[in-house]
Formats: structure tokens, C-alpha cells, sequence
């Protein structure tokens, strides 16, 4: 499941003991790019809440980020490297229009 540029996985018992989580709950980040990379966030994350959530699969990482407010930032906590993080991202779509528009048009 990807939202906000963050692709992210179930928490298995076997990923827990694996990267040495203890008993945190939340969602495992597989990939990470754009604003999100950019903000800090990487494979190997372990995504603690969404807006003061905790997400107990992929498919509700993806409603907390949706049930983020029009014109708000999502705000996600993260526990990586030994250390919790909190980013906030943006949830703005951008208008398909107006990128089709921008869109440099091919000649023939």
C-alpha cells in the first residue's frame, strides 16, 4: 500500500524480530521517495502513528492519511535507527488538469 510517496507492509513477527522492533506496533516503510524520502524517511522505518494513530495494517495507514484534513499536513511518527522521528507531509493532490496543461507537448 503507498500513500504520500511511502510504500509500506504488515508487520510480521519474523520483520519484528528481524530488525530488532520490540514490541512497537505499527507498519514497516519498503520504500520511501520524494517528499518523504527527503524528509528522512526510509526502507527499514518503522511508521509509529499517522496523525496520532497508530496504523495496525497497510490498508489503515492509507485511511489515517486520507482522514488527514483539506489543507493540513499529515503528521507521522517513526522510529528508525534507534530514534523516533516526526515529519509532516503534505496531502495536497495535485489538479490533473493543470499538469496535462504544463505538459510539454510532443511534435510530430
Amino acid at each position: 500500500m503507498t500513500a504520500l510517496g511511502i510504500t509500506v507492509v504488515a508487520l510480521t513477527g519474523e520483520l519484528r524480530e528481524a530488525m530488532e522492533l520490540g514490541d512497537r506496533e505499527g507498519v514497516l516503510v519498503s520504500r520511501a521517495v520524494g517528499a518523504a524520502a527527503n524528509a528522512g524517511l526510509a526502507a527499514g522505518a518503522l511508521i509509529l502513528s499517522v496523525n496520532g494513530e497508530t496504523p495496525e495494517s497497510p490498508l489503515d495507514f492509507l485511511e489515517l492519511v486520507r482522514k488527514t484534513p483539506s489543507g493540513e499536513k499529515a503528521r507521522i511518527v517513526f522510529w528508525h535507527d534507534g530514534e523516533e522521528h516526526e515529519i509532516e507531509l503534505s496531502t495536497d493532490v495535485p489538479d490533473i488538469q493543470r499538469l496535462r496543461e504544463a505538459e510539454p507537448k510532443l511534435q510530430v
